[in-house]
């Protein structure tokens, strides 16, 4: 699933996009925790790299993530995606910025600029 989740987020990206930044929300296994061992959100992001983009990322439960510190809610990025619903993720911010969000649980999808996996 991660493999497909980068290819839906990377078709986001805006034709003509100088850049390939891609932004994952949420990268714990789980909402609610802070654990990160076994998630999906690794291969997601591995495969994002893989294809060529730069990837940023935030978790509001998370202060590491394989030994990388998290980016500011206002990095800019040209495509987000939702990986795991954390409470209290700058997600209606950042489509409020233009930023097409592939939101992977469907908790944001009434949000302008988000679109349902």
């Amino acid at each position: 699933m991660p493999i497909y989740v980068s290819k839906r987020v990377r078709e986001l990206i805006p034709a003509g996009a100088k850049t390939k930044r891609v932004l994952i929300m949420g990268v714990a296994y789980k909402p609610g925790v802070s654990d990160v061992r076994e998630t999906p959100a690794t291969a997601l992001r591995d495969d994002l790299i893989a294809q060529g983009c730069e990837v940023g990322w935030l978790d509001p439960l998370v202060e590491e993530w394989d030994r990388l510190t998290p980016v500011s809610a206002d990095w800019e990025c040209d495509a987000a995606v939702v990986a795991t619903a954390q409470p209290g993720m700058p997600v209606a911010a950042i489509a409020g910025r233009g930023v097409p969000i592939l939101d992977c649980t469907g908790s944001f999808a009434h949000l302008a600029n988000v679109t349902r996996l």
